[in-house]
């Protein structure tokens, strides 16, 4: 994936979008702030805008 592509996902597959993971990161199941799964295991631009502590975000 290039940075040209990654930007553009993350552009439409924010924290919250109610996108299908498919759709932003290739795994298929709902993923969005509040949803209760890792920040890891979700498509989140930025954590730290959703109450999370980026330096516990483990890839």
């Amino acid at each position: 994936m290039d940075e040209a592509q990654k930007a553009k996902l993350e552009a439409t597959c924010s924290c919250g979008s109610g996108k299908m993971y498919g759709v932003c990161c290739g795994k298929e199941e709902m993923c969005f702030c509040g949803s209760g799964k890792a920040v890891k295991d979700c498509c989140m631009v930025a954590p730290e805008a959703h109450g999370v502590d980026p330096s516990a975000v483990k890839e």
